[in-house]
């Protein structure tokens, strides 16, 4: 069996300096196919340009094989995502980072074909994933530990993977039933406040008045306030009430049972 050839891929072409030591050609991503080398004239720091680059030559120069019913043994995945990138990436609102997280794919699926995926192969993937920093983390700067990827952006790029592969077979290109397994969805950010709390979080709002203070101005200083016992604040301020959180709690709960009787 012929070996399979490697699919696009990007190389940092290192810098070069002169015999005295001055620097002659900086560092560059070069875009490597088969043979040949091009570069994307971006430097080191310019990685995510350089995906870019690497997306757009993908989806421009390498033309899959659009034949019906293929054999998903002789599919490759890097032929998967240029069929899907040449024809669909464009719908997407952010096709730059959709090209992007295509890149982070193909550097683990590229040489594979379709048959390789597989529940296995995808835990291996974010295994993998979740092994490598940040792109944009630099801890020879910053003096901190670097930033991993988690399990959560890996989700995200199988998402992408498991779009090319559903088009891919919706276009008749294959028919066999290829699933994309992903890792479980990460616990929400924000928890919603439940009725009981906006209630009182309403409820305060709705009686306490602005807090204003004049810094500038024949008002800067107020008449004595009352409710305060203090001058230098706004008149609006003298209505302001510290609520201490044990009564704040008490109150929640006062309208919970009210809400719970009320709602039999």
């Amino acid at each position: 069996m012929s070996r399979r050839s490697e699919p696009p891929h990007l190389w940092l072409r290192p810098a070069r300096y002169k015999a005295d030591g001055k620097l002659w050609k900086r560092a560059v991503w070069v875009i490597v196919d088969g043979g040949q080398e091009r570069s994307t004239g971006c430097g080191l720091e310019e990685r995510a340009a350089a995906e870019q680059a690497l997306a757009e030559y993908i989806g421009d120069k390498h033309e899959p094989s659009r034949k019906k019913g293929q054999d998903i043994s002789e599919i490759l995945i890097a032929d998967v995502v240029a069929v899907y990138i040449r024809d669909k990436i464009n719908d997407q609102k952010r096709p730059e980072k959709a090209a992007e997280r295509f890149v982070q794919l193909l550097e683990w699926w590229g040489t594979k074909s379709l048959d390789d995926i597989n529940g296995r192969s995808c835990r291996d993937y974010v295994a993998y994933r979740c092994s490598m920093p940040w792109k944009s983390a630099r801890p020879d700067v910053t003096g901190k530990p670097a930033r991993m990827v988690t399990a959560a952006g890996a989700r995200r790029e199988l998402e992408d993977l498991r779009a090319a592969v559903n088009y891919h077979q919706s276009e008749g290109y294959h028919r066999e039933i290829v699933k994309v397994t992903l890792p479980a969805k990460s616990p929400p950010r924000h928890r919603y406040l439940r009725r009981p709390e906006l209630a009182i979080m309403v409820w305060i709002a709705w009686r306490m008045r602005e807090n204003m203070k004049i810094v500038r101005g024949p008002r800067k200083v107020s008449p004595w306030c009352p409710a305060s016992g203090r001058q230098g604040t706004s008149p609006g301020s003298c209505s302001l009430v510290r609520i201490p959180v044990p009564a704040l709690r008490r109150s929640v709960q006062q309208l919970s049972s009210r809400h719970r009787v009320a709602g039999g």
